[in-house]
């Protein structure tokens, strides 16, 4: 029986065939009709002759003299025949470890002969080293019988020839171990195999240099494959290890092909500001911000963003107009969702997009006047409405220099006078629907004019372009104004 260990080729839980209630150590003398099995056992799994597996494995011939005495001697050739081709093919494959873990618990042994298989390759070098002979009694019955131990010893002299052990968010590559086997002395046949404690042994690094194509190969399969941010991120440190030479093309293609847990392949490719995988990163932004305002400012958007910024110059991409549109969403959602946030939250959030912005475009995104302390970021720019809707002709949030300023003022002559004596005009509520970023000095407002007096809504559109002015108290100035 295998000791119940989570390997790439899963060790399986030992498989007690016999259980025992005494053993007694009769001799060390080798037998050589039990090691003579025990080679034919692992010649045979090493060629996948699964039919003499079978014949040498006690708990199978016992099915086989169990259809031979419940049915009629004719019909032993069929019944056999199905019974050895429906042996074979569970042999042949493995449903998986926890299929395989329920199957040995319950009698099956072809867990066991499974997990074997994969301490065994044909590559790995083997020996018998010793056997000793027991008196065991079974606790079924009481009756005592002979036994055979045959110790086998196993070594693999290369990774990619040795049974891979994950421990954790480790990997571990055997080096030595060795099996345990029992043979029934009165028929012959193996009844029970299981690794020795304390027996194994692993490759330590640094790994021979001849081991690292076929280690990039098994961390790239083993990241493709990972069921857990913890378990990508520690192939990726081993992939790391191997070199960047090696690691960055497995990491760049997880980003590519958007394994399960790329996000985690991220911030290694933005660490060593690695060009050619911007391209992906971008192409991941873009996706996320298609057709729809979503929040990007989650820990799957965040590291793509702070990536870009490590990277920094990017040639000819659309990576600026891709981070621009994420932060115009950002913007667009926390307005739509009047989300209260916290100052450490919301700046660092807004610090990520501009300090990325300068890296990639102009290093004036850094000033750029979105202020972290304000409740909510509607505040931003829903004051300038505010003063703008209040204030009209005098408003000081307009910049009346502005060469679009007479667009300002149409715009403003679409607000009715209060009343015929009135030489001010009712003011009109602005209900803000989105936000774009165009540079690191503009911005432009959309959404609709709606009248709160008479009731109605959505009246007509607005389009408010907004310039960066020079009074901190006034950040945002008003260029113009227009109803599309």
């Amino acid at each position: 029986m295998l000791n119940n260990r989570r390997v790439w080729v899963p060790l399986a839980i030992v498989i007690c065939l016999l259980s025992i209630t005494a053993v007694w150590l009769i001799s060390t003398a080798q037998g050589a009709a039990p090691t003579g099995v025990v080679s034919n056992y692992i010649t045979a799994l090493q060629h996948k002759d699964f039919r003499k597996i079978i014949d040498l494995t006690s708990t199978y011939k016992m099915e086989i003299a169990r259809i031979k005495s419940q049915n009629p001697q004719a019909l032993w050739p069929k019944l056999l025949e199905d019974y050895y081709k429906d042996k074979t093919t569970v042999l042949s494959s493995d449903p998986g470890f926890w299929v395989n873990y329920s199957g040995s618990v319950m009698g099956d042994p072809a867990q066991n002969i499974r997990a074997l298989s994969g301490l065994l390759p044909p590559d790995c070098k083997w020996r018998i080293s010793e056997s000793r002979n027991q008196v065991v009694t079974s606790f079924l019955d009481g009756r005592q019988h002979s036994q055979t131990v045959v110790y086998v010893e196993v070594a693999y002299p290369t990774l990619d020839t040795s049974p891979r052990v994950a421990t954790g968010t480790q990997h571990w590559f055997l080096k030595n171990t060795i099996l345990e086997f029992k043979v029934d002395s009165a028929g012959g046949l193996v009844t029970e195999v299981a690794t020795v404690p304390k027996a194994d042994t692993f490759w330590t690094k640094p790994y021979p240099q001849s081991a690292i194509p076929f280690l990039q190969g098994y961390y790239r399969t083993a990241l493709f494959q990972a069921q857990s941010p913890d378990v990508a991120r520690g192939t990726i440190r081993e992939l790391n290890d191997l070199s960047w030479d090696r690691a960055e093309p497995v990491l760049r293609e997880a980003v590519e092909k958007r394994s399960k847990f790329f996000i985690e392949a991220v911030p290694s490719l933005g660490e060593h500001r690695d060009e050619q995988a911007v391209p992906a990163i971008v192409a991941v932004l873009g996706d996320q911000f298609k057709g729809t305002q979503l929040y990007g400012c989650d820990e799957g958007t965040l590291p793509l963003i702070s990536a870009l910024g490590a990277i920094g110059k990017v040639g000819q991409t659309n990576a600026v107009q891709v981070v621009k549109a994420g932060l115009s969403e950002t913007i667009t959602y926390i307005v739509k969702n009047n989300m209260p946030w916290a100052q450490e939250q919301t700046h660092s959030c807004l610090t990520s997009y501009l300090a990325t912005l300068s890296a990639l475009d102009d290093p004036a995104w850094r000033v750029f006047p979105l202020k972290p302390n304000v409740i909510s970021i509607s505040d931003e720019f829903s004051e300038v409405l505010r003063d703008f809707e209040r204030r009209q002709q005098s408003s000081s949030v307009v910049d009346w220099q502005s060469p679009s300023v007479d667009n300002v003022r149409r715009y403003l002559g679409l607000f009715k006078p209060c009343g015929t004596n009135s030489s001010w005009r009712c003011p009109l509520d602005h209900q803000l629907e989105y936000v774009t970023v165009a540079s690191a000095s503009e911005a432009k407002m959309y959404g609709w004019i709606v009248n709160p007096y008479t009731g109605d809504t959505h009246v007509k559109r607005f389009e408010i372009t907004v310039h960066v002015g020079n009074d901190p108290a006034k950040p945002w100035l008003i260029t113009n104004a227009e109803t599309p």
